[in-house]
Formats: structure tokens, sequence, C-alpha cells
């Protein structure tokens, strides 16, 4: 496995070519433009005396490439001790990115989410309205709670962002707070599921891959020699991150 500092999960790049031609020596196959998958809402924890923060994810590019198209949940904990009286504050909430233009999180307005909750989230880019489209103008977002039937549905701007769509991500996060990196929310063990992507330029209703594909990469978070969250395989289209450390 790869390390990072601030995220653990897979990225799967862009595939090598089934029958590329002379000219294109070996070539890859065509950029993603579509990417999706499913989870409960963990429970997190706090240490003593600490804010504590994790973020459920999945998005298009970001590693080695200035644009991200992202969006998730976020599970923050916060443990208060007042001498004999100690109690954790947890804030749930559903969010989306655009990097560059946006540098930080967009929380959903007006969509509540609960530890339990099952969420499918996809991310694309397109037009307005419509399918994916890798020249779209727009990210597109759109999330589900399956659980309580509520869903957001998010349209942010491209240009001048030009999306490589590289690479699909399926990630958890202790997200840049700050300018720093907190401590990771305890959020025990995640599942994420129904984890796929499109390659763009398919028929409609093709062209949809697995995350587990032959250009994968997996990515454990790190804090030196200390492993803060691990992911797992369970199988192509499903995954389990495992937490290990706050810090």
């Amino acid at each position: 496995p790869a390390n990072s500092s601030n995220w653990c999960g897979f990225e799967l790049l862009r595939s090598l070519k089934s029958s590329p031609t002379i000219e294109d020596g070996v070539g890859l196959s065509e950029p993603y433009d579509w990417v999706a998958g499913t989870w409960h809402v963990p429970f997190v924890t706090s240490e003593p005396g600490a804010k504590t923060y994790s973020a459920l994810w999945v998005g298009l590019d970001g590693d080695g490439t200035t644009d991200l198209v992202q969006a998730g949940t976020e599970q923050e904990a916060t443990n208060i001790n007042l001498g004999f009286i100690r109690f954790t504050l947890t804030n749930y909430y559903a969010w989306t990115e655009f990097l560059p233009q946006q540098p930080t999180e967009q929380v959903i307005s007006n969509f509540t989410i609960n530890p339990g909750d099952e969420i499918f989230t996809e991310v694309w880019v397109g037009a307005a309205e419509g399918g994916p489209s890798p020249n779209g103008a727009f990210g597109r977002f759109f999330i589900m709670n399956v659980t309580t039937g509520g869903y957001a549905s998010v349209s942010t701007p491209r240009a001048p962002t030009s999306v490589s769509g590289r690479e699909a991500v399926w990630i958890m996060e202790r997200p840049t707070v700050g300018g720093s990196l907190p401590d990771l929310a305890n959020y025990r063990s995640s599942t994420m599921y129904n984890a796929s992507a499109r390659k763009a330029n398919s028929p409609r209703y093709r062209g949809f891959v697995p995350y587990l594909g032959a250009r994968n990469t997996q990515n454990r978070m790190t804090n030196g020699a200390d492993t803060l969250s691990t992911v797992t395989a369970v199988d192509a289209n499903s995954m389990r991150f495992d937490w290990k450390a706050f810090n």
C-alpha cells in the first residue's frame, strides 16, 4: 500500500487500452466522467479534550492533479471535560467541493444525516441537466439519504477548471482544518459498497467498471511510523475502512 498523511482509500487510474494502435503506442482508455459509492454514516467518538474529524467521499482526480470533484459526508466528534463531567458532541453533515475554485467544503443545507443512515453519492462532470460528459460545463453532485428518502442535487460551474478524469477515488479522510491536519475521529469500521466509475464517451448505460481494477492503488493514512486508518478490498465492488489511531 501507498501512504498518505491525510487520507486512505482506493484510486483507480485510467486503464491501458486492450487493443492499442501503432500510432498511440500503449495508450490509455477513456478518462472517467462519473464515480459513485454507498456507505452507512459511521458513529464517531473523540479522544479526551479534543475535536476530531473524518470524512467519507467519492471523487474524480485529486492525486497528482490540480482539479478534484468530490462529495460525501463528514463526521466530527468533540470531547469536553468539565472536571467530573465529561461528554462528547458530534456533528454529521453532507457536502460537495470542486477544487480549485472551491477551496473548502460546501455544506448542503436542509439535508439531515445521522449515524447509521445509508448514503448513496454520485459525482460526475456534465451539463446542468443530463448525463455525464467530460467536457460538460458543471461538476454535478447527487447525494441521497436512502434511509430517510431525502436527497440533494448540486451543480457547480466547471470553468475555467479542466477535469482530466485520470482517476476515480473512494476515500476516508481527515480534512485539513485551519491549514493543519487534525486528529482522526474514531469511526471504528465502515464499509463502502457499489463503488464504481464510468469511462467517458461510453454508450448509454455502458462503460461502468468496479473500483478494483488492474491500475488500482491502495492507500493507508499514516502519521510518520503510525498508521491511522487502513482500507481493505472486500470484493470487486466494496471496501472496508478501519480506524487505527487518533494521531
